[in-house]
């Protein structure tokens, strides 16, 4: 069985709040080879738990200290799950959190095949995730907003403006968030 494979199975049985299902993930196939490369081909797993899970574990591969080769993150950006997919919303909230370990700059005006560039892509995963009902995903996908801006410049007006609506959120998540980006803490 690949590692992709006993991955994929062993997230299958995640159900979004058995979070030590996820740590004896980590711990028995974390060193494998392949195993960042199954991560971030499960994130868009059409099964919501598998992606989630499958988010999670690349976001505390990212926390400690782990890299994404340019290669993984152009993967990742060419396929960033949808809720209306089938995507569970904590998929994105995962990656938006991760964003601001990644190297986006490192990808350069690369895109794919037909797809808009990799900016244009991740511009147009990220937008509709500003107005999400979840506050959470709100505050992080202006954090991952930023992160967009830094890499690609082009992106600094609509960030700005995303900054001034969270700047009067309703919520307090995203007021935080938004004083966070907006001093520069990203």
């Amino acid at each position: 069985m690949s590692v992709q494979e006993d991955l994929r199975r062993r997230l299958q049985e995640f159900d979004g709040r058995a979070m030590s299902l996820l740590g004896e993930a980590e711990s028995a196939l974390g060193g494998e080879p392949g195993y960042i490369d199954a991560l971030v081909a499960l994130v868009p797993d059409p099964e919501p738990f598998v992606g989630s899970g499958a988010s999670w574990l690349l976001k505390s591969f990212l926390e400690g200290g782990g890299a994404l080769s340019a290669e993984q993150t152009q993967a990742l950006m060419a396929a960033l799950p949808q809720e209306e997919k089938g995507a569970h919303w904590s998929t994105a909230l995962h990656l938006c959190q991760s964003m601001r370990y990644l190297d986006l700059r490192g990808l350069g005006p690369t895109s794919f095949g037909s797809s808009p560039p990799w900016s244009t892509s991740l511009w147009l995963w990220v937008e509709p995730l500003l107005t999400h009902k979840r506050p959470f995903l709100r505050a992080w996908s202006l954090d991952a907003l930023a992160h967009l801006a830094k890499a690609d410049e082009g992106y600094q007006m609509d960030f700005e403006a995303a900054l001034k609506r969270a700047s009067e959120d309703e919520a307090a998540s995203v007021r935080a968030r938004a004083r966070a980006c907006s001093a520069n803490q990203v």
